[in-house]
Protein backbone atom coordinates (compact mmCIF):
# COMPACT_ATOMS: atom_id res chain seq x y z
CA UNK A 1 0.00 0.00 0.00
CA UNK A 2 1.22 3.28 -0.87
CA UNK A 3 0.68 4.55 2.85
CA UNK A 4 3.24 2.01 3.79
CA UNK A 5 6.03 3.63 1.62
CA UNK A 6 5.24 7.02 3.27
CA UNK A 7 6.49 5.69 6.67
CA UNK A 8 9.58 4.79 5.31
CA UNK A 9 9.98 7.71 3.31
CA UNK A 10 9.21 9.75 6.10
CA UNK A 11 6.93 11.73 4.64
CA UNK A 12 3.81 10.92 6.41
CA UNK A 13 3.05 12.21 9.74
CA UNK A 14 0.82 11.27 12.43
CA UNK A 15 -1.10 14.47 13.26
CA UNK A 16 -3.86 13.43 16.06
CA UNK A 17 -6.37 11.56 14.56
CA UNK A 18 -5.35 11.35 10.98
CA UNK A 19 -2.07 10.79 9.41
CA UNK A 20 -0.95 13.03 6.64
CA UNK A 21 1.66 14.16 4.20
CA UNK A 22 1.51 16.48 1.46
CA UNK A 23 0.86 15.78 -2.39
CA UNK A 24 0.31 17.87 -5.58
CA UNK A 25 -3.37 18.87 -5.99
CA UNK A 26 -5.16 16.57 -8.77
CA UNK A 27 -6.96 19.20 -10.10
CA UNK A 28 -7.65 23.11 -10.33
CA UNK A 29 -9.85 23.67 -7.47
CA UNK A 30 -12.32 26.78 -5.86
CA UNK A 31 -14.49 27.11 -3.49
CA UNK A 32 -15.71 30.03 -1.68
CA UNK A 33 -13.65 32.33 -4.11
CA UNK A 34 -10.37 30.64 -2.85
CA UNK A 35 -8.41 28.88 -5.51
CA UNK A 36 -5.73 26.21 -5.82
CA UNK A 37 -3.78 25.53 -9.17
CA UNK A 38 -2.84 21.62 -9.95
CA UNK A 39 0.42 20.67 -8.88
CA UNK A 40 0.43 22.89 -5.82
CA UNK A 41 0.79 20.98 -2.21
CA UNK A 42 -2.03 19.91 -0.79
CA UNK A 43 -2.78 18.01 2.85
CA UNK A 44 -3.27 14.71 1.64
CA UNK A 45 -5.18 12.88 4.65
CA UNK A 46 -5.30 9.39 5.60
CA UNK A 47 -7.49 8.01 8.37
CA UNK A 48 -6.49 4.86 10.72
CA UNK A 49 -8.88 2.85 11.70
CA UNK A 50 -8.79 3.65 15.40
CA UNK A 51 -12.63 3.80 16.34
CA UNK A 52 -14.98 6.45 16.01
CA UNK A 53 -14.73 10.06 14.36
CA UNK A 54 -15.35 12.36 17.07
CA UNK A 55 -15.42 16.29 15.58
CA UNK A 56 -13.37 17.99 17.96
CA UNK A 57 -10.35 15.35 17.45
CA UNK A 58 -11.14 16.14 13.71
CA UNK A 59 -10.92 19.50 13.43
CA UNK A 60 -8.44 19.92 16.09
CA UNK A 61 -6.31 17.38 13.47
CA UNK A 62 -6.71 19.83 10.68
CA UNK A 63 -5.83 22.96 12.29
CA UNK A 64 -2.69 20.74 13.51
CA UNK A 65 -1.65 19.56 10.13
CA UNK A 66 -2.19 22.87 8.44
CA UNK A 67 0.14 24.52 11.03
CA UNK A 68 2.96 21.81 10.70
CA UNK A 69 2.78 22.02 6.73
CA UNK A 70 2.24 25.82 6.60
CA UNK A 71 6.04 26.33 5.99
CA UNK A 72 5.63 24.07 2.75
CA UNK A 73 2.22 25.70 1.40
CA UNK A 74 2.07 28.45 -0.92
CA UNK A 75 -1.24 29.49 0.38
CA UNK A 76 -4.38 28.61 2.34
CA UNK A 77 -4.51 24.74 3.37
CA UNK A 78 -6.47 22.58 1.23
CA UNK A 79 -6.74 19.27 2.50
CA UNK A 80 -7.41 16.35 -0.44
CA UNK A 81 -8.80 12.95 0.86
CA UNK A 82 -9.69 9.39 -1.29
CA UNK A 83 -11.04 6.98 0.95
CA UNK A 84 -14.24 4.32 1.00
CA UNK A 85 -15.54 7.10 4.14
CA UNK A 86 -16.18 9.60 0.99
CA UNK A 87 -18.92 7.53 -0.36
CA UNK A 88 -21.78 9.15 -0.96
CA UNK A 89 -24.55 6.20 -0.27
CA UNK A 90 -23.51 7.27 3.64
CA UNK A 91 -25.59 10.16 3.15
CA UNK A 92 -28.34 7.55 2.99
CA UNK A 93 -26.94 4.93 5.07
CA UNK A 94 -25.77 6.88 8.41
CA UNK A 95 -27.34 9.74 10.58
CA UNK A 96 -26.06 13.29 10.42
CA UNK A 97 -24.02 12.74 13.95
CA UNK A 98 -22.04 9.86 12.49
CA UNK A 99 -18.47 10.43 12.67
CA UNK A 100 -17.95 9.50 9.36
CA UNK A 101 -20.78 11.63 8.08
CA UNK A 102 -19.10 14.22 9.97
CA UNK A 103 -16.05 13.34 7.93
CA UNK A 104 -17.36 13.71 4.67
CA UNK A 105 -19.10 17.09 4.98
CA UNK A 106 -16.15 18.86 5.23
CA UNK A 107 -15.29 17.62 1.39
CA UNK A 108 -16.38 18.53 -1.44
CA UNK A 109 -16.92 15.10 -3.38
CA UNK A 110 -14.78 15.69 -6.77
CA UNK A 111 -15.12 11.98 -7.92
CA UNK A 112 -16.04 8.66 -7.40
CA UNK A 113 -13.08 6.06 -6.66
CA UNK A 114 -13.41 2.16 -7.20
CA UNK A 115 -13.61 0.11 -4.29
CA UNK A 116 -10.36 -0.93 -3.46
CA UNK A 117 -10.88 -3.98 -1.26
CA UNK A 118 -12.50 -1.90 1.60
CA UNK A 119 -14.46 -4.57 3.10
CA UNK A 120 -12.60 -6.16 5.81
CA UNK A 121 -12.41 -2.13 7.22
CA UNK A 122 -16.25 -2.41 7.93
CA UNK A 123 -16.28 -6.20 8.65
CA UNK A 124 -12.80 -7.45 9.98
CA UNK A 125 -13.92 -10.51 7.80
CA UNK A 126 -12.69 -11.43 4.20
CA UNK A 127 -13.76 -10.02 1.54
CA UNK A 128 -15.05 -13.38 0.29
CA UNK A 129 -17.43 -13.71 3.40
CA UNK A 130 -21.10 -14.75 2.53
CA UNK A 131 -23.49 -12.00 3.10
CA UNK A 132 -25.35 -14.19 5.22
CA UNK A 133 -22.61 -14.16 7.58
CA UNK A 134 -21.75 -11.19 7.94
CA UNK A 135 -22.13 -9.30 11.63
CA UNK A 136 -24.41 -6.34 12.03
CA UNK A 137 -23.63 -5.32 15.41
CA UNK A 138 -22.96 -1.80 14.19
CA UNK A 139 -25.31 0.19 12.08
CA UNK A 140 -22.33 0.81 9.53
CA UNK A 141 -22.14 -2.95 9.38
CA UNK A 142 -25.97 -3.36 9.20
CA UNK A 143 -26.16 -0.99 6.49
CA UNK A 144 -23.73 -2.45 4.61
CA UNK A 145 -24.99 -5.62 4.82
CA UNK A 146 -28.39 -4.35 3.15
CA UNK A 147 -26.12 -3.16 0.37
CA UNK A 148 -24.12 -5.94 -0.30
CA UNK A 149 -28.03 -8.51 -0.07
CA UNK A 150 -29.29 -5.75 -2.68
CA UNK A 151 -26.16 -6.01 -5.05
CA UNK A 152 -25.35 -2.99 -4.81
CA UNK A 153 -21.93 -1.49 -5.74
CA UNK A 154 -18.94 -0.45 -2.85
CA UNK A 155 -17.19 2.61 -3.92
CA UNK A 156 -15.13 5.30 -2.31
CA UNK A 157 -14.77 9.13 -3.28
CA UNK A 158 -12.08 11.62 -3.41
CA UNK A 159 -12.65 15.18 -2.33
CA UNK A 160 -10.75 18.60 -1.20
CA UNK A 161 -11.58 21.54 0.86
CA UNK A 162 -10.15 24.70 1.87
CA UNK A 163 -9.64 24.79 5.70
Amino acid sequence: AVWFSRFFARSLYAIGRFECCLMPCPLDFEQEGKRISKGAPVIDVHIPSRGRLEKDEMEASYKEAAAFFAPKLEAAPVFHCESWLLADYHLEMLSENSGIRLFADRYTLLERTPDEGDFWRIFYLPDDTPVEQLPEDTTLKKEYKKRLAAGLPLYGGRGLFFL
